[in-house]
């Protein structure tokens, strides 16, 4: 998330013989999904035949460069795929599927990489397993495959998708197309583990900056492009963050921002402009030999949950088929109940989708508001908390702010540096404090006879919050962003050592009571 001085820059047949080449269990698959149709589900036979005739139309199942052209039926708002053929698809990726006319059960090699949170069973008359675990309970259509001519069960799609993202299987649905990537090779930094992420502009300036104060930073988000309002692409910017990320063993993820969310939401309503913005994006990741796409879309209006998670999907399913991070920004929410302005980031499936998530945890005061600190403690704590109750915790990176506001009589504070704001703190009459309650220091002087108060970082505000990631087990940290900070505040970001996943080296924090300092003399 940018501060207020960054707004101003920038066929089947063929199939069907592949599949009968398989083994003899996907031939106990297929026939499960025919002969013993009609034997494990009279009820469903009989529904299907007192109702009135279901509509089936053509749909496309898409894996690993081959296109399966099936029939859906659409049901009372629902989507309804065939058992069969995407039993098929998942055999080519290695997921083992077995399907005993009462239960769809799914094994993955990688059972740590499961997200388990928020569970949500249902009532339904089927079950499908993921690695041995009930995860829902659906209730499925039997009906006259056209292709086949035999009775073939139908499954939901969105229920099969989430079970497959919680899996790590990248899939979308975009209406008439199912699309699902295997599972993606993606690159490491030299460093690996925790994420000592940064975001960075693309410039030599930014890079030089990055080179003489930053040491164990192994990724960087780089601010590469800007999106129109007409889907399109700025030009690449970020080539020589870039090149020297790579050149030291660094990831380098190209950064994607709109702030527009009005247009925004008009652009993803459009199932073809999405896909086609989903392509662009890829397209411009691979030419710039990026590692992958950090997605910044915010102030979404509510109604745009639906388009943005479709979208998200989709772009998920195309870098994953080239081996490339999705990294997305999310708010930072500590009440979801009441809070209404953020309702289009549903954290949960956004994490199901995500490799990681940016928890953009600063900004609790901003341009506009009172003056008041940028990211306080329990607030912090609070934001986390809820991220990880909807995503697991090792896809989430913490946002950390390393820059300053600086309210005058104006509601609008002035962006500064930390380094402004050591040098404000030298000046005579300058009264610096710090809340350790909070974690808050803050700043406050006079010039023309207007009283400033600037909220910022410290080395020990820095450090409170980087606690928090061994405590709750997070993936990391993400700086915004390079250049802003001072040198102290850097080597507390670098406390955060990528190889001791698990845990930090940053320093303790003094449990003090609130001091005051005046040109600098406690006071």
């Amino acid at each position: 998330m940018p501060t207020t001085s960054d707004y101003a820059r920038k066929g089947l047949a063929p199939l069907m013989q592949k599949f009968n080449r398989r083994n003899a269990g996907v031939g106990f698959l297929a026939a499960a999904c025919s002969a013993l149709a009609l034997a494990a589900f009279p009820h469903f036979e009989h529904a299907a035949s007192a109702q009135p005739a279901l509509h089936f139309s053509p749909a496309t199942i898409n894996y690993d460069g081959h296109h399966a052209q099936v029939y859906k039926i659409v049901q009372g708002g629902t989507a309804y795929m065939p058992v069969y053929y995407v039993m098929q698809a998942l055999n080519e990726f290695g997921c083992t599927n077995q399907w005993n006319g009462s239960s769809w059960l799914f094994s993955v090699s990688n059972s740590q990489a499961i997200d388990w949170n928020n569970l949500s069973i249902g009532t339904g008359k089927v079950a499908l397993y993921l690695n041995q675990r009930l995860v829902s309970m659906v209730d499925p259509i039997v009906a006259i495959d056209p292709n086949s001519g035999k009775p073939t069960t139908y499954m939901p799609v969105w229920y099969v998708m989430q079970m497959l993202q919680r899996a790590g299987i990248a899939c979308s649905w975009n209406g008439s197309q199912w699309s699902l990537a295997n599972q993606p090779n993606l690159p490491q930094p030299a460093q690996a583990g925790l994420w000592n992420s940064a975001f960075i502009n693309g410039d030599a300036t930014s890079v030089s900056d990055l080179q003489m104060y930053r040491h164990h930073v192994n990724v960087l988000f780089v601010n590469a492009f800007d999106l129109h309002t007409n889907g399109t692409l700025t030009q690449d910017e970020g080539q020589v963050a870039c090149s020297y990320a790579h050149q030291n063993g660094m990831l380098a993820i190209a950064r994607i921002d709109s702030f527009d969310g009005s247009s925004l939401a008009n652009l993803l309503a459009n199932p073809q402009n999405a896909l086609a913005l989903a392509q662009r994006i890829v397209q411009a990741v691979v030419a710039g030999g990026y590692d992958g796409v950090n997605i910044d879309f915010e102030f979404l209006p509510a109604a745009a949950q639906v388009s943005f998670l479709s979208f998200l999907q989709q772009l998920h399913v195309l870098l994953a088929n080239q081996d490339k991070w999705l990294t997305i920004d999310v708010p930072a929410i500590d009440d979801p109940a009441s809070d209404t302005w953020d309702r289009a980031y549903n954290l949960q499936q956004i994490g199901e989708i995500a490799d990681k998530e940016v928890l953009m945890s600063y900004d609790y005061s901003y341009p506009g508001s009172p003056p008041g600190p940028i990211a306080p403690l329990p607030w912090v704590v609070n934001t986390i908390s809820y991220t990880v109750s909807q995503t697991p915790s090792a896809k989430v990176l913490l946002g950390i702010d390393t820059y300053a506001y600086d309210w005058g009589n104006s509601g609008n504070p002035t962006v500064l540096t930390l380094q402004q704001v050591d040098n404000l703190a030298s000046q005579p009459g300058t009264t610096v404090s710090y809340n350790a309650s909070t974690a808050t220091p803050r700043l406050t002087y006079s010039q023309n006879g207007i009283t400033h108060t600037v909220y910022y970082e410290t080395p020990a505000s820095l450090a409170s919050r980087i606690a928090e990631v061994g405590a709750f087990a997070l993936g990391g940290i993400a700086q915004w962003r390079i250049g802003l900070e001072d040198p102290a505040t850097d080597q507390v970001l670098d406390s955060l050592v990528p190889a001791e996943a698990g845990g930090t080296t940053a320093p303790p924090v003094a449990n003090a009571t609130t001091t005051a300092v005046t040109n600098n003399t406690t006071s």
